[in-house]
């Protein structure tokens, strides 16, 4: 028979809050990121840093590009991704 480990739980204080979070956030042609634990998105106007455990949705649109790395981030804190159409609809 396996061993039986101890599992280490973490504190409560230190899981982020879901209503500390934003709804969704609705993107589109931009480049998603990851620079360490935020999501960098850069576009015409310049580059964002969105902190990764703040949000709880991400809608991307048309002319959006993610990289894998970005991905994996968003996989780790538990964000949904939804690819949508113009201005959000489809």
């Amino acid at each position: 028979m396996p061993e039986n480990k101890s599992i280490t739980k973490p504190a409560l204080q230190t899981l982020p809050q879901l209503q500390a979070r934003w709804t969704f956030l609705y993107l589109e042609h931009c480049k998603v990121n990851r620079d360490q634990n935020a999501i960098k998105i850069t576009d015409k106007e310049g580059v964002v840093y969105l902190p990764a455990a703040c949000i709880n949705a991400l809608l991307l649109g048309p002319g959006t590009s993610i990289t894998h790395q970005a991905i994996m981030l968003i996989c780790e804190v538990g964000i949904t991704i939804v690819w949508v159409g113009e201005e959000g609809v489809r």
